[in-house]
């Protein structure tokens, strides 16, 4: 006789796998903290207080995070249930933010210990679980415990939900500064109220209290809305395309008006129409990258001595970080920035694309879990709109936003600047008519590889031209082969080129480079490429010298050619490879 059975139920292995897929589904640090507030935002959106309160309070030393709000709170009968694994109050509520069920489920199972306490209106509980972490980690078919209790009941509702993370772990926002936390939680998490761009009042704020590594706390309110570039500037370091375009009337000489953009940001924002809806935007552009760092400096998120350095110094001390102003395409949606940065394409002027920043708001927005990536056919119609802004854009200003140049640098200090030359390292090489070697400079690397290659020492290769169409630098034949040839002082510099997509990683045949260091190990490896080098005499080619080989998946690797091994080999250098 047939019986039921219950197959729905999974056991400790089901939950531990899905368990493992979710937190592996996230990849920032501070989606922890976007979690977490998130909820509050969402429960303050349900009480609808006169106003929202919120709490955030990191304790680096503690490794601890604390977040507390003024909202519905959580009805105790239902607590035990919402804390379970893909669990959500929200599916019903369309006007709330999170409604997937594994937010919580991701910070419980990434914390080593996880509290909540909680006033509702129909009473007060404590529910905490300890050792989640460590049970994803582990293999025992027990489930972790959840400890539950009935408390008395507080002043007003309102949840307080305090982590502990585990000190196996690393994270990167105990690392931060407070100016550099109220970034992250203003850009990337539902404390950044995006509405408020577009005239809403801001009807929250939050209390953020950190204790640094250094064991000094600091503590400041802030409204909850998000964190634009113009914040920090004064009034006259900023201008919006409309009053650019307003004022650009009459016989206004080109110089009159690189004067008027000279070193501003320019900004616009407005509303365009797409498959059947309203996107709204705010969009900025700089006139010269510089303008970034010089924004950065003036949030307090990084040292003025960043705009002492140059671009691949700069790198160096700071890397990518999410916590600096910079370009790109980011989103939101029902207030909530999802904190996804995304690719843009631009048919033209593709060089313009790190001057320009764009945040979209498409209250249909739909995007993964871990807000990794939005899906493919809503990110392109946001391309879309992003690019027809960026044109409006290059079509406005591009011509005038060089700033006049001047003609008399009087701080330029000739003598000095040629004492600082002569003090830099000889390269002492009877093969380049070169004294010095290269400090930085792109260009002094290319004059030395056609030195190198009028001298005899690189055979084999003939230039066609150099640069043509502005795309790469030069197009030539390596025996009987077509070969695209790319220089750089560093080869991590390559790499913003294949972000702003001014180059692609498949139309380059050879790089041509200084020398290869660390700094590029590390780029390569957080890109997922593969960066070898080809040690001489290893190949039965006939032509075998080349340096490093720099592979992405199936595509053809990149060839790169290092000049400093070239000028200091013992005897005339060998031929690139064919």
């Amino acid at each position: 006789m047939a019986s039921r059975v219950d197959f729905l139920t999974p056991n400790a292995h089901q939950i531990r796998h899905q368990v493992r897929n979710i937190i592996e589904s996230y990849n920032h640090d501070w989606d922890l903290l976007a979690e977490l507030t998130q909820n509050a935002v969402d429960a303050i959106t349900i009480a609808s207080p006169v106003k929202g309160h919120i709490h955030v309070s990191i304790d680096a030393i503690a490794r601890s995070i604390v977040v507390q709000d003024n909202g519905c709170g959580i009805d105790p009968n239902e607590l035990p249930s919402l804390l379970a694994p893909f669990s959500s109050a929200k599916l019903e509520r369309p006007d709330l933010i999170g409604q997937k069920g594994v937010g919580l489920s991701f910070v419980i199972f990434s914390s080593a210990s996880f509290e909540v306490k909680s006033h509702h209106a129909s009473g007060s509980a404590r529910a905490k679980i300890e050792g989640a972490w460590a049970w994803v980690e582990a293999k025992s078919e027990d489930l972790p415990e959840l400890e539950f209790e009935r408390v008395q009941a507080g002043e007003g509702i309102g949840t307080t939900i305090t982590v502990r993370l585990p000190i196996e772990k690393d994270y990167d926002f105990f690392q931060l500064s407070f100016r550099q936390l109220d970034m992250i939680l203003r850009t990337r998490t539902a404390l950044g109220d995006t509405r408020v761009i577009w005239g809403a009042k801001p009807n929250k704020d939050f209390l953020l209290t950190f204790r640094s590594l250094d064991g000094q706390t600091r503590k400041e309110e802030i409204d909850c809305r998000y964190l634009l570039p113009t914040e920090a500037l004064g009034e006259t370091q900023f201008i919006s395309l409309r009053d650019f375009q307003d004022w650009n009337t009459g016989e206004k000489t080109d110089a009159q008006k690189r004067q008027k953009l000279r070193d501003k940001l320019i900004f616009m924002e407005g509303q365009r129409q797409k498959a059947g809806r309203s996107i709204r935007f705010w969009a900025c552009f700089v006139p010269k990258r510089r303008v970034w760092d010089t924004i950065s400096a003036k949030s307090k998120l990084v040292d003025d001595e960043i705009l002492d350095l140059g671009p691949v110094e700069r790198i160096d001390a700071y890397g990518e970080a999410e916590y600096l102003f910079s370009g790109g395409m980011f989103t939101c949606t029902r207030g909530m920035p999802t904190g996804i940065r995304s690719d843009m394409r631009a048919k033209g002027s593709a060089g313009y694309l790190p001057n320009f920043f764009i945040i979209l708001d498409d209250p249909q927005l739909s995007f993964d879990i871990g807000r990794k990536a939005i899906a493919s056919r809503q990110l392109g119609m946001l391309r879309d709109v992003a690019s027809d802004v960026f044109r409006d854009f290059i079509n406005g200003i591009k011509k005038y936003i060089g700033g006049e140049p001047d003609l008399v640098d009087e701080e330029w200090d000739r003598s000095g600047v040629f004492n600082a030359i002569r003090d830099l390292p000889d390269l002492e090489n009877s093969n380049t008519c070169f004294i010095k070697r290269p400090a930085g400079q792109e260009a002094t690397v290319a004059a030395i590889f056609f030195e190198l290659l009028g001298g005899g020492v690189i055979k084999d290769i003939r230039p066609y031209i150099s640069g043509y169409k502005n795309k790469y630098d030069l197009y030539a034949k390596l025996k009987t082969s077509d070969v695209v040839i790319e220089f750089k002082y560093h080869l991590s510099s390559l790499f913003r080129d294949f972000d702003d997509e001014v180059k692609l990683f498949d139309q380059i045949d050879i790089v041509v480079v200084w020398d290869i260091v660390d700094q590029d190990y590390e780029v390569v490896k957080s890109r997922g490429l593969d960066l070898q080098e080809v040690e001489p005499g290893l190949t039965k080619t006939t032509e075998p010298f080349f340096h490093f080989s720099l592979t992405l998946g199936p595509t053809r690797p990149i060839r790169i050619c290092c000049l400093s091994r070239l000028l200091s080999a013992d005897k005339p250098a060998g031929r690139l490879i064919g």
